[in-house]
């Protein structure tokens, strides 16, 4: 039950009538005058709703285009390389071990040739392939790099 201080919703369009069969119609800044037969206004009618109805789906759909483009995050690309002797030697991907803080499971490529993933012992300068072979770090390695860069 409505009482007679509570007050009414506005609505979005407005109808004005005038002179017997003339119509104006206002709906979001589009104003439409007619003074035709009802079927003609009708159709009127219902085409600047429509047109009204699209522009808003046009303003909808470039806003949430807008926030989209925003949303999707492209892969980043980060890899930590070095030139030494001239040799380029890149670190691809690299995981400390959680048991051996000085051990680091690191995935290197040596001039763009890339390496499977090897273990790096910084401690007894060593590094342990994959089939168990032990080397010791050479000169200007992947090994001296990896442990010079990642001091405890």
């Amino acid at each position: 039950m409505l009482s007679a201080s509570a007050p009414l919703r506005e609505r979005p369009y407005k109808i004005f009538w005038r002179e017997g069969s003339n119509v104006k119609l206002s709906v979001s800044g589009y104003t439409l005058s007619i003074s035709m037969g009802m079927k003609a206004r009708i159709w009127h009618i219902s085409k600047l709703f429509w047109r009204v109805i699209w522009d808003t789906v046009k303003y909808i759909a470039m806003l949430l285009l807008f926030t989209l483009s925003f949303a999707v995050a492209l892969p980043a690309e980060a890899s930590f390389c070095r030139n030494t002797n001239d040799r380029t030697i890149c670190i691809i991907s690299i995981n400390r071990s959680a048991k051996n803080y000085w051990e680091y499971r690191a995935s290197v490529s040596v001039d763009g040739v890339a390496r499977p993933i090897e273990v790096y012992n910084c401690r007894d300068r060593i590094k342990i392939r994959k089939d168990g072979t032990i080397v010791p770090f050479q000169s200007s390695s992947p090994g001296k790099l990896i442990c010079s860069f990642l001091k405890k």
